[in-house]
């Protein structure tokens, strides 16, 4: 179980640093591109963990400020779906 929790804490972790990389840096700092959404914010955490001055607690900040961003928007596409008027 302690394995679990820490395994979870260190991917929400990793995924607010990529958030606030996703902020500072152009997304040719992590990929070969500059498109925007070609890696996941967990996989640009991993890849610019070295080159991010943040703290842990601006990590979650960042992850907790997304969570609420999008949580107005859960379950919309599954309503979208299911009504027989949308085209």
């Amino acid at each position: 179980d302690r394995l679990l929790l820490i395994l979870a804490i260190a991917y929400l972790l990793l995924c607010g640093v990529g958030l606030i990389a996703k902020q500072q840096f152009r997304p040719s700092a992590w990929c070969s591109t500059n498109r925007e959404n070609e890696c996941s914010i967990y996989t640009i955490g991993l890849i610019m963990l070295q080159r991010i001055d943040a703290t842990a607690s601006q990590a979650f900040a960042a992850v907790l400020r997304l969570s609420e961003a999008v949580s107005p928007k859960w379950g919309e596409s599954a309503l979208v779906v299911s009504d027989p008027h949308h085209g």
